[in-house]
Formats: structure tokens, C-alpha cells, sequence
């Protein structure tokens, strides 16, 4: 796009790749940036390339963003990296296509341009690829009524399911997650958020074995057990998890507008401002 006004002010719009950049010129001046967009179309493009990351390689860090596109939408997305330096960028779409983008052209820039609303360490949670992309494959199977919320909630439950259940906090728990919490007489967020529970307080091998493998299924081990531990990590669910509701409820076990509220509240909580519902 280059188009001039009878004045000689010139307007350009120069596309490379997922990077869409506007200019403006005036009449005998310099050429100036005002405004940088990344597009949708690297997404699908790479998802087209093909696996090249190994199933079995470790995903050590994800991070989810919210950016702005070219139509003033907001738009989210999640990012996996890998134990081998390898990025995997997958997200939801109006049409109700979720992608798998395996290192997409652009990304560092594109991720230059969003805003991070909360990432989490998973160096120690044993997590592989191929795991990962098996929850992917189930939530783009999920359809949602509308279009209106499907990007968020896509990248929110993308997000959470990633997370080893010792990481999230209470509320983002799922069924299975609470079950196997209350086989550890765990009923309560201050007994999980804050580290209250008794059973917090005993060492790893006084457990027992059903008791070890009910934490081992909400990502405990040995050197991770005790109430030091899940009080050292509650202090970092401020910046990676929905705040705790009082009915004690799932995400899961929440309605889709009880959901959508959830999340609404929770953007303007971290990221200071309201969800706009034109998704792209």
C-alpha cells in the first residue's frame, strides 16, 4: 500500500511475513513508523511447515500473551518452549481453528510486540512435547457457542492444562485435580493457596503410598513436598493464576458466561483494562 494526499503526505503499509508496519511522510520529510501489527497469517503458514521439534524433548517454560491487531482486536496466545531452545506457538481463531506452529517465522518479534499476562516455569514438571500437543489436539476439538471468547478461553485452558496441579491455585483446579487434592484432606483455598493443610506439614514418606500417589498426580515429588515449597509457589499464583472464587468451584465445573466472567475479571485484575469481544 503507498498512497500519496494532495498535499504530499504519504502513507505506507509494508507486510513481511506476520509483521504489518504503517509509515506516514510529509512533504519533503522523513518517513516515520506509526504503528506495527502482527497478522494472522504466520500462525498458519507454519502450522503447514510440519513437526520439526521432537516429541520427546522437555517443554521448560510457557507463557501466554494477549496483542493487538490490526483491527484494534485483542488477540491470545500461548507459548511453549522447549529443554532444546525450540519455540511452539499455538492459539485459536474466529473460524474456530486452533493452531500448532512449530518455531513460526517472526515470533520473537510478534512476542516483542504483545504484553506477557503470566508465564510459568516448567523445568520440573517432566513435561513433554508430545504430552503437550495431546491437550492442544483435545481443546481444539472443543467447540464454544459464539465467537466472542473462544481465543481467550482457548489460550486460558491451553495455559492451565499445561501447569502440573502444584502450580495452579485453587480455583483453577480441575475435577480430577480436587479429587486427588481431597484424598490429601485438602477442601479448602487457604489450605491449598497458603500451604494450611496439615498434610503439608508431614515429610514425603509419611505419606504412604496411596497419599504419594495422589500428590505424585498433582505434581509433587520428594524433593518438592512440605509446606515450604507450596507456600513459596502461592506467592507466585498472583501473577499466573485466576484469583480464588468463593464458591470453591472448578473452572471446569463453571458455566461458559460464569467462565467468560471469570477470566474478565481476572484480565482487569493483572492486565488493567477490559477484554474487548471482537476476537480475531
Amino acid at each position: 500500500f503507498d498512497k500519496s494526499t494532495e498535499d504530499g503526505a504519504r502513507f505506507r503499509i509494508y507486510q513481511v511475513g506476520s509483521i504489518e508496519v504503517r509509515t506516514t511522510q510529509e512533504a519533503d520529510g522523513e518517513e516515520e513508523v506509526g504503528a506495527v501489527f502482527s497478522t494472522r497469517a504466520a500462525a498458519g503458514a507454519a502450522e503447514e511447515c510440519g513437526s520439526n521439534v521432537a516429541k520427546v524433548d522437555r517443554v521448560v517454560k510457557v507463557s501466554e500473551y494477549v496483542e493487538k491487531t490490526p483491527n484494534e482486536a485483542r488477540r491470545f496466545y500461548v507459548v511453549l518452549e522447549t529443554d532444546q531452545g525450540d519455540a511452539i506457538v499455538t492459539e485459536k481463531f474466529k473460524d474456530q481453528k486452533a493452531t500448532w506452529a512449530e518455531n513460526p517465522a517472526g515470533l520473537e518479534y510478534r512476542n516483542s510486540m504483545a504484553k506477557v499476562i503470566r508465564s510459568a516455569d516448567l523445568g520440573d514438571a517432566h513435561l513433554l512435547v508430545r504430552d503437550a500437543k495431546r491437550l492442544q489436539q483435545e481443546l481444539a476439538g472443543q467447540r464454544v457457542t459464539g465467537s466472542r471468547s473462544q481465543c481467550k478461553l482457548y489460550a486460558h485452558e491451553a495455559f492451565l492444562g499445561l501447569l502440573p496441579a502444584r502450580q495452579k491455585a485453587f480455583a483453577a483446579l480441575s475435577e480430577r485435580e480436587l479429587q486427588l487434592a481431597q484424598e490429601l484432606g485438602i477442601r479448602s483455598p487457604a489450605a491449598w493457596d497458603e500451604g494450611r493443610a496439615e498434610v503439608f506439614s508431614q515429610p514425603w514418606s509419611a505419606l504412604g503410598t496411596i497419599r504419594q500417589e495422589a500428590a505424585a498426580g498433582l505434581g509433587y515429588t520428594v524433593d518438592t513436598w512440605g509446606t515450604a515449597a507450596r507456600v513459596a509457589e502461592s506467592k507466585e499464583q498472583k501473577s499466573t493464576e485466576v484469583k480464588s472464587k468463593p464458591d470453591n468451584r472448578s473452572f471446569e465445573q463453571l458455566s461458559k458466561a460464569e467462565q467468560e466472567e471469570r477470566m474478565a475479571r481476572w484480565f482487569k485484575e493483572h492486565y488493567g483494562g477490559a477484554m474487548l469481544d471482537n476476537d480475531a
